[in-house]
């Protein structure tokens, strides 16, 4: 099974878990569902089947899948 994973943090500071989810696209609806800290909106750096992410400044938000057995 293949779960998605929401986490959002500030860069060289870690993060944090905001959900595991069991379809992308709820994942990345919750992930951008997240407030930015700064004016602009959370824009896009990478996006693929396995991982989506995108930053606010200094801020993350980030989609990863992982297979659980």
């Amino acid at each position: 099974m293949i779960v998605y994973v929401v986490s959002s943090g500030e860069k060289s500071e870690g993060g944090d878990v905001g959900g595991v989810f069991k379809t992308p696209e709820k994942a990345k609806a919750v992930a951008l569902g997240i407030k930015c800290c700064f004016d602009g909106g959370w824009i896009e750096v990478e996006s693929h089947d396995s991982e989506f992410v995108a930053v606010n400044g200094c801020h993350y938000i980030s989609v990863k899948s992982y297979e659980v057995t």
